[in-house]
């Protein structure tokens, strides 16, 4: 992640919304933002090799859901979320132990 390269591209930004009459951005909360998406798309990007690992991370939780809430789990948005929710948390967890790279 090259942080010159965001600034840069800001003050350009800025440059063209100073010239078309548009309210100017406040550099540094963009820029913290912007910074802050370059970490979650590397972050991303390395998770995305190990989607074999995380979709079987998947099917574990599926599985102990269903085991504790019948066959049909999930059947409703809330269970999704939680089988989601539950995977992405331990694949989190396997990330950092494995691998060394956490979210930011």
């Amino acid at each position: 992640m090259d942080t010159a390269a965001i600034f840069t591209d800001l003050t350009r930004r800025n440059a063209l919304r100073k010239a078309h009459g548009l309210p100017l951005l406040d550099l540094r909360v963009e820029h913290a933002h912007q910074v802050w998406l370059a970490q979650r798309r590397e972050y991303w990007g390395v998770c995305d090799e190990h989607a074999d690992e995380r979709e079987s991370i998947r099917r574990e939780v599926l599985a102990e859901y269903r085991a504790k809430y019948g066959g049909n789990f999930p059947s409703t948005t809330f269970g999704h979320w939680a089988v989601g929710l539950r995977t992405n948390e331990r694949f989190a967890a396997l990330m950092a132990l494995n691998y060394g790279v956490s979210p930011p």
